[in-house]
This record gives structure tokens, sequence and C-alpha cells, in this order.
């Protein structure tokens, strides 16, 4: 779980079973450690199924580690939380000085981004359609990025 607002309530929602099979760097602060991680994590455990859950500014800080995950052939996950902000960021600055700045992204087409690097692209636009499209990406054989598009 990469460091941004809906990776801060991400272990209250996912029910883990062992130690050691959920990584959050919340204390560290480590915007960007998504998708690195998840590919040291189904690296060293090819078996299992591996999900980064990664805000949009998180994700294009190691993005192209993508390629990385296409040229192994690693089928993780990648759910890409898409409100063209730097929301955690954002908040901070609302709530400390009342007013924000240089926090709104300008975020390519996410779906056509993991098509580019020869891995899957998935949009999820209407919160039923989340867990579906997790449950198929969890199926597939290659590795694959879901944006889900906040409003």
């Amino acid at each position: 779980v990469d460091v941004h607002i809906t990776g801060y309530s991400a272990l209250q929602n996912f029910t883990v079973y062992e130690a050691g099979t959920y990584i959050f760097s919340g204390i560290y602060v480590a915007m960007g450690i998504g998708l690195p991680a998840a590919i040291g994590a189904q690296v060293a455990h090819p078996n299992r199924k591996v999900v980064a859950l990664c805000g949009d500014g998180g994700f294009l800080m190691n993005s192209p580690d993508l390629a990385t995950a296409v040229k192994y052939n690693l089928p993780i996950v990648t759910i890409v939380m898409n409100d063209n902000t730097l929301t955690s960021i954002e908040r901070g600055h609302i709530s400390r000085f009342g007013a924000s700045l240089g926090v709104k992204l300008v975020n390519p087409d996410f779906v056509k981004f993991a098509e580019s690097f020869g891995a899957i692209g998935l949009r999820v636009e209407d919160e039923s359609d989340f867990k579906p499209t997790v449950e198929k990406a969890l199926t597939l054989d290659k590795p694959s990025v879901i944006e889900v598009v906040k409003s």
C-alpha cells in the first residue's frame, strides 16, 4: 500500500491472515513505494497474488517500474486511485495554511499507459464495478493496472 488517502484506511478494510503479507510505509511516508514493493513481494513469493494500492501521485513516481513487471511477467495487480490530486498533501496544506498550492496533477490515461508497457489496463468508474474488476485482474497471468476514477 502506497501513501495516499485511500491507503491510510486500507488496513481497516483488508483482512491480513499472515504476518508480513501487508506492506505499508505510512510511518515513513515513502510515497511511491507501492509498485516497487509489490514487485519485490511478487519475486519473493511467486505463487501468491500481489496487489499494489496506489494513489495517482505515488504511482507516477515509480510508474516506469511497470516495465520491470512486464519484462519478468510478474502478475501484479496495481490499483491506481485517480483523483488528479496529491490529496494527502492538499489536505495538509489546507489544514495548516488554509489553502493549497501545487497539488493538482495532469494525469495520463492510466489504461492506455499500462497498455503502452504491455500490461493490461482496466478502469473502474462506478463503485459497484470495483470488486469484479479486481477479481478479474487477479485471474490474469500478466501485470495489470486498474484505474479507479474518483470524482
